[in-house]
């Protein structure tokens, strides 16, 4: 098993594999319910933040184990997109607020009827 290395004999090192562990299954529930865009971007980060735990605890990391966990990219890769799509989406959504248009990052495609 990939994670039989990790110390999960308890003390904070365990709790923080374990909570990151949780945290990195519960951003898979942003593909298939309806969030809040702050815990979109949080599930963004999230699996980097649980990668980032396996990969620094237990033994040294090396190129092995850096590829390991073979499934690990495209699940976070994965992840985002989605997440990012949907953050685009509902920022669409927003009245006036223009995204992907030609004056894109312009004060006045963001304030346009924001607030109204």
């Amino acid at each position: 098993m990939v994670w039989s290395h990790v110390p999960f004999s308890g003390g904070v090192v365990g709790l923080l594999v374990g909570l990151s562990l949780l945290a990195g299954v519960a951003a898979n529930a942003t593909l298939f319910t309806r969030v809040p865009v702050w815990l979109r971007i949080a599930a963004i980060f999230v699996p980097w933040i649980t990668y980032a735990t396996f990969l620094f605890s237990g033994r040294p990391v090396d190129f092995e184990k850096v590829l390991s966990v073979p499934y690990f990219f495209p699940w976070a890769v994965g992840i985002a997109l989605v997440n990012v799509a949907r953050i685009r989406k509902d920022m669409a959504q927003l009245p006036g607020l223009t995204i992907g248009s030609s004056d894109r990052g312009t004060a006045s495609s963001v304030s346009q009827g924001v607030g109204r």
